[in-house]
């Protein structure tokens, strides 16, 4: 047994080498990841034993480049052996995880032994299913070139502008140029649609009819939701052009739905730009904030603050400084974005934050954000105006009193330090608080007191003291908390003692049944939860709760359970190749996805008739739209109604299949009638195909 490992780094993270002829004895634990390194010349395989000494252990096979390989996973549960494969198509250091199966479930720790069997020159065969990944990308390149060509004749402007952003970011690590000409043509169109958007304005769209109204309010809220997918994409590529696109594309005045109070919005984008790009490029960072704060405020300020104080102390306090000055001749409750900012800036301001020494070369020298004058003046600044609101007797809410509520509620958890600055003025928050609360409207405490952390005991003496028509309410809320918590008991207990109506009773007890399968689904436990579904008899809620349990199966159980489970959960739905129902539509198409998943073709015979179905549902469509939802604009399906989610969920079921075939998900893809449908199931294979995730051998 090898005692002291030699040590190879891979990817900045250290792994033990394994050598031949030696084997590593290792104690594992539910949440621990051990990794080690085999290093191979191009064109080789080797063979890796992990013998399972009481832990079921999964094992992962990560290529040269960190990306993930293999999974193996053998049906012979904590005792035995996993044979692991490690094929190089190019030569390096490849790394071999170890880690446990069963991730959610509390499990004792185990043994395992893993050795390097042997490192022989890879078969023809075994190199063909190494190179499988490249073969992957270039038909993944393929379908998006065919993609792109087709977008010219996409009329919807979110069908476009989407499919681009989403292209782009698939092309970036493969075709730089194409990635950025995609997004320059997508910021275009985006221009396009915001310039239309300001030849007229809300009130015009209202004097014109109804059905104008609701389209140009569909198109004016698919450019804001498009507006910040594209910024968060350029974000990642180039800041500078993420900077210039918010600039450039500033909604027409006429547009500007915020309400009075609220916090700018492009200020806001500008602001999380900095922060975004603050670890890298603090300096610019910086610049952007400033530019920013000079047009409004931000509460991500203060985390832009914090990230630039990790590598310039210096910088992080002038911004700090600046902030601080405008906050000086500003009235925090009238404006609650500068009270949120004034308390978070007194949260930081007094931080120690040390950069660690990079490279032996020292930190640098802490700078405070601000000096103690700065601080007291902005702490007894938001203090005063906090403790100074009054509110008229007969309000119980406002937007300023929200405002002086949560200023005195952080105040309230500074430290003992900061809280000293003003024993008196803080002897008096408490108070404050007190007649604040007191305002609110007697429904809004009795709840507060349902949901916070009160013991159960305590609620239900706060609810035995509400008025009798909100009880039964409460108590149902109260059971249902009860529920979430674990103690399904005390919550049938409550439902029992306390819900006269039989209804309503049983109504509750059946969420807090719901919640306990979703709760065992959540926690792994899918034969109490499968069982549980049995029993259910109302088809729609069978479904949802198949839909749950199937998108998060099999991430921590064996291949051969969660292919029978998901066999399972088909027979559950019925005999129909079709659904008869969105939430059984939606449960097939999970099952389909997690068959993927899984490797194995069954997934394409559930999805194969839902194509058919999708056709006739778009067809259909066409005759219903303005009849209750609006499914066309532009002559073209969108993507927010009942038809459109069939078909999103469709695309992502495809994804995971067409790594089982490449080929006839594509062919699927094709049966796809209208083409702005297409895209997304396109975009959906070609992303899974860029970035497989490895079937469980």
């Amino acid at each position: 047994i090898l005692t002291e490992p030699v040590r190879r780094n891979t990817g900045g993270t250290s792994a033990e080498l394994l050598q031949l002829g030696t084997s590593v004895m290792k104690t594992v634990s539910k949440g621990q990841t051990h990794r080690f390194a085999v290093v191979l010349q191009a064109e080789e395989i080797a063979q890796v034993v992990v013998d399972q000494r009481g832990i079921d252990v999964l094992v992962r096979v990560q290529s040269v480049d960190g990306k993930p390989q293999s999974e193996f996973d053998s049906p012979n549960g904590a005792t035995g052996p996993e044979n692991v494969s490690v094929v190089a198509v190019t030569a390096g250091s490849y790394v071999v995880e170890v880690t446990p199966l069963a991730q959610n479930q509390d499990v004792p720790s185990g043994t395992y032994e893993i050795r390097l069997v042997t490192v022989r020159h890879a078969t023809s065969q075994e190199l063909q299913a190494g190179r499988r990944p490249d073969m992957l990308t270039a038909r993944a390149v393929s379908i998006l070139n065919g993609l792109v060509d087709s977008l010219r004749d996409i009329r919807s402007i979110q069908t476009r502008v989407r499919a681009k952003i989403q292209a782009a970011g698939l092309f970036r690590t493969i075709d730089e140029k194409m990635a950025r000409r995609l997004a320059t043509d997508a910021i275009a169109d985006l221009r396009e649609s915001i310039n239309k958007l300001g030849s007229t304005s809300p009130e015009d769209s209202r004097r014109s009819g109804a059905g104008s109204d609701m389209d140009e309010f569909q198109r004016f809220n698919t450019v804001v939701q498009l507006r910040q997918e594209m910024l968060q994409f350029l974000a990642q590529i180039d800041p500078e052009l993420a900077l210039t696109f918010i600039r450039s594309t500033r909604l027409p005045e006429g547009w500007n739905l915020t309400s009075p109070g609220q916090p700018d919005q492009e200020v806001a984008m500008e602001t999380n730009l900095a922060y975004q790009i603050a670890s890298k490029d603090p300096g610019r960072a910086v610049q952007i904030a400033e530019e920013a704060l000079g047009r409004g405020y931000s509460s991500a300020l203060s985390n832009v603050i914090s990230t630039v104080r990790n590598s310039n102390p210096l910088w992080a306090a002038r911004l700090a400084k600046g902030a601080a000055a405008k906050l000086n001749d500003e009235n925090l409750l009238t404006t609650p974005e500068a009270g949120s900012l004034a308390v978070n800036l007194l949260r930081i301001g007094r931080s120690q934050r040390i950069p660690s020494r990079l490279e032996g070369i020292a930190p640098l020298v802490d700078v405070p954000p601000l000096s103690d004058q700065e601080f007291r003046g902005l702490f007894q600044k938001s203090l005063d105006a906090a403790l100074t609101f009054s509110p008229e007797p007969s309000q119980n809410y406002s937007p300023e009193m929200n405002a002086a509520r949560n200023i005195l509620n952080a105040l309230k958890s500074m430290p003992a330090d900061v809280q000293s600055l003003d024993p008196k003025g803080m002897a008096a928050v408490g108070e404050k608080l007190g007649q604040l609360t007191a305002m609110q409207n007697p429904q809004d405490r009795y709840y507060e007191d349902v949901n916070s952390n009160k013991s159960i005991d305590a609620a239900l003496q706060s609810i035995s003291l509400a008025p009798l028509n909100m009880r039964e309410n409460l108590y149902q809320q109260l059971a249902q908390r009860a529920g979430r918590e674990g103690d399904l008991v005390r919550a049938r207990q409550i439902l029992t003692d306390f819900v006269p109506n039989l209804r309503n009773r049983q109504n509750a007890l059946n969420n807090i049944e719901r919640q306990a399968v979703y709760d065992a689904i959540n926690k792994g436990r899918f034969d109490e939860a499968f069982r549980a579904i049995l029993e259910m008899k109302a088809p729609r809620e069978r479904a949802n709760m198949i839909s749950n349990m199937a998108a998060q199966i099999g991430r921590t159980q064996k291949k051969e359970t969660v292919l029978n489970f998901l066999e399972q959960a088909r027979v559950l739905l019925g005999p129909s190749p079709q659904a008869e129902s969105q939430e059984q539509m939606n449960a097939l198409l999970q099952i389909a996805t997690a068959f993927g998943r899984q490797g194995s073709s069954r997934g394409f015979e559930i999805v194969e008739p839902l194509i058919d179905q999708l056709n006739d549902m778009s067809a259909a469509a066409v005759t219903l739209s303005g009849f209750g939802q609006q499914f066309y604009l532009d002559g073209e399906l969108q993507m927010n109604n009942s038809v459109g989610n069939a078909a999103s969920q469709i695309h992502l079921a495809l994804g995971p299949l067409a790594l089982v075939d490449f080929d006839r998900a594509k062919q699927t893809v094709d049966r796809i009638r209208r083409p702005e449908l297409r895209i997304g199931a396109y975009l959906s294979i070609a992303q899974h195909a860029l970035n497989p995730t490895p079937f469980r051998s």
